[in-house]
Order: structure tokens, then C-alpha cells, then sequence
């Protein structure tokens, strides 16, 4: 890896992040001391979309919900969502008691 000053990372910049594009890195130093890294952005993995779906199709054949439909998993999700509300409220400036309900209901809408 290539150091360079600021002053010179400064002047050059352009030139030096075509270099970068190409997969070079430089260390940017300040008086001698290194300050920053100029090195290249990793790029995200493109995905085929068709891929994707014949992945999720195979997924899931082997996987049910249980007997749950989606209507019934969004409506207890809701109701989990209501009941968590409701908690936040009721544990509001009621101090130790409050806050020990609010966590009792808490625990008990994760676990179910």
C-alpha cells in the first residue's frame, strides 16, 4: 500500500481514485502520521431474480408454517403489537410495579 500525503491526496484526488477503481489502496498521512485509507468499496453480489425465486420455492417445500395461515400469522402479529402497546402504557410512571408488569407481558408475548 502507497502512502501519501494530504496536501498531495488533495491535488490528485481524481487521479488517485480512478488508481482506486482499479483496486489500488493508498495510506493518507497528515506530518508522516497515517490518518486515513483510501481503498476500494466492495461491491454487493447481484443476484439473479430468477435464481432467487427457485431458491425460495425449494426452501420451501420442506418447510410449513405449522398449520398457520398468513392472514393468521399478520392478525397475531397485530395482537402481539396491541398487547405490547398496552404494556408500555400501564408501565408508565407507575415505577417498579409497572415496569415489572410491562416485562412480564413483554416475556410472555416473545415466548408466545
Amino acid at each position: 500500500m502507497d502512502s501519501i500525503g494530504s496536501y498531495e491526496a488533495k491535488t490528485h484526488l481524481p487521479s488517485l481514485l480512478e488508481r482506486v477503481a482499479k483496486g489500488e489502496e493508498f495510506m493518507i498521512t497528515k506530518h508522516g502520521v497515517p490518518i486515513a485509507r483510501l481503498v476500494p468499496v466492495k461491491q454487493e453480489q447481484q443476484h439473479d431474480v430468477r435464481a432467487v425465486i427457485e431458491e425460495l420455492k425449494k426452501f420451501r417445500k420442506g418447510h410449513t408454517l405449522g398449520g398457520l395461515s398468513i392472514r393468521e400469522m399478520i392478525i397475531d402479529t397485530l395482537r402481539s403489537k396491541d398487547a405490547l402497546d398496552s404494556a408500555d402504557r400501564a408501565s408508565r410512571g407507575r415505577g417498579f410495579l409497572g415496569e415489572t408488569c410491562h416485562n412480564l407481558i413483554l416475556a410472555t408475548v416473545v415466548l408466545n
